[in-house]
């Protein structure tokens, strides 16, 4: 979670998809893409905020990566339909 532990997880090829917050900055998200489109690493905006998912996590984020990849593979299904 957070923006320098997603592009790591991107840069490494760990990353399997990757969550944006709906209320992270233009410049945040221009930059995640960026890296994860040089890797062809999935990216998703979900309907959630920030405050949401620190709510739900503890932590607060914008921006999160799922490396499991059958975790990634279900989400990637779910977020599709």
């Amino acid at each position: 979670m957070g923006f320098d532990s997603v592009k790591e997880s991107i840069q490494t090829g760990k990353a399997k998809l990757v969550l944006l917050a709906t209320d992270i900055s233009a410049k945040t998200e221009k930059e995640v893409r960026f890296f994860a489109g040089k890797n062809s690493t999935e990216v998703y905006t979900i309907p959630v905020t920030i405050a949401e998912i620190e709510f739900g996590t503890g932590r607060k984020a914008g921006v999160m990566s799922i490396c499991d990849e059958g975790f990634a593979k279900k989400i990637n299904e779910l977020l599709r339909q």
